[in-house]
């Protein structure tokens, strides 16, 4: 018997689309919380246990958004020939 119960309206997951994924993993007796919005992978990571989701911040520098050819033009010397 499954007990699908959940705290916040789901936009994915649905009564039919948790039994599908947990009977792919031959699970037919299971009390089911979702606490917080969930996407269908979401639940298989946490069924296989094997992801952690962690906060995390991306830094960005300026000289990540120039171009290697605009960083190779400021990085060369000019030379100057002589004929």
């Amino acid at each position: 018997m499954l007990v699908f119960s959940f705290q916040v309206p789901q936009s994915e997951l649905d009564l039919d689309m948790v039994k599908m994924i947990l009977s792919e993993y031959k699970i037919h007796n299971a009390d089911v919380v979702l606490k917080s919005d969930c996407t269908s992978d979401e639940l298989i990571d946490v069924i296989e246990g094997n992801r952690v989701y962690i906060p995390c911040i991306y830094v960005l520098n300026k000289i990540d958004q120039i171009s290697i050819e605009v960083c190779c033009i400021y990085h060369c010397t000019y030379s100057y020939y002589y004929i």
